[in-house]
């Protein structure tokens, strides 16, 4: 980025053409300067250990655990062209969803559907993704990376059987959604386990918790997420993979989470039909 804009600066171009071109976004949670520069969009944010962290976790799944040739970062770009260009569905900002919401549910995919019907190309994936979303029930379960956990009193739940234990609440209640006879067949059918990657998950929790106490300009707000016990309910729920207490979908509105239930459903009825279609000329 730096040898762009000392080559543009040295043939006398302007990096930036239009005053509309620097965005800054101060209504989020995180505050970020959102930037087009020759074509692209880029977010630049300051002093946030959690962007460092959910990249330092994706790269960790992505390159040793789905591997085949950064299958999950190609299977990502493929979803987020078509939140954004298709369904303009994508973007916090706009009281849409989450970049890091999609991450997540790339993640759900792959984690509880790829081992009973592997998937090894984008459109595998993409196939996959709004087989099962299409037909989620998002009024009735939130989403983890391993598996849906029903809303309906799932906050005593969590504290009578599991301790705030969000991971261990997705594995019980898995067993059920999926109709595994035991515990271990449920594991058996995921790609990766809490266990695989709670190191992870307590190191970015750790850096997390940490940095919300950091600094004179600290508020009470963030002070207070340290004594959160589970996360607030939105009208789409998505769990953050690294801190649990973070739903990934409070951005979304209740308008554009009726836009994404109807968009993933369309999407899933059409490919279904293309998909009819080609297997009676095979």
């Amino acid at each position: 980025m730096k040898s762009l804009i000392k080559q543009q600066t040295k043939h006398g171009k302007s990096c930036i053409s239009k005053k509309e071109d620097i965005v800054l976004v101060d209504q989020a949670d995180v505050e970020i300067i959102k930037i087009r520069y020759m074509s692209m969009m880029l977010d630049i944010s300051i002093g946030q250990h959690g962007g460092l962290c959910t990249l330092d976790f994706m790269n960790h799944l992505d390159c040793n655990v789905i591997g085949q040739d950064h299958l999950l970062k190609r299977s990502i770009l493929v979803l987020k062209a078509w939140l954004s260009y298709e369904s303009s569905l994508l973007g916090s900002q706009l009281a849409c969803m989450a970049t890091y919401g999609m991450y997540t549910l790339a993640l759900f995919v792959f984690n509880n559907f790829s081992k009973v019907s592997p998937i090894t190309t984008e459109m595998e994936f993409v196939r996959k993704f709004f087989e099962v979303l299409g037909t989620f029930d998002w009024d009735k379960y939130m989403i983890t990376i391993f598996g849906p956990v029903r809303i309906q009193n799932f906050y005593d739940r969590l504290r009578d059987e599991c301790n705030f234990d969000m991971n261990l609440l997705a594995l019980n209640e898995r067993i059920h959604y999926f109709g595994f006879k035991t515990q271990q067949s449920s594991l058996e059918a995921m790609m990766f386990t809490p266990e695989h990657i709670q190191p992870l998950i307590d190191k970015y929790a750790a850096l997390r918790l940490l940095s919300y106490s950091q600094g004179p300009d600290a508020e009470a707000a963030d002070l207070s997420l340290k004594f959160k016990k589970s996360m607030n309910l939105k009208f789409i729920n998505i769990v953050d993979p690294c801190f649990s207490k973070n739903n990934l979908g409070k951005s979304i509105s209740l308008f554009n989470s009726y836009r994404l239930k109807e968009a993933l459903k369309m999407q899933s009825e059409s490919l279904a039909k293309v998909t009819a279609k080609a297997h009676r000329y095979i």
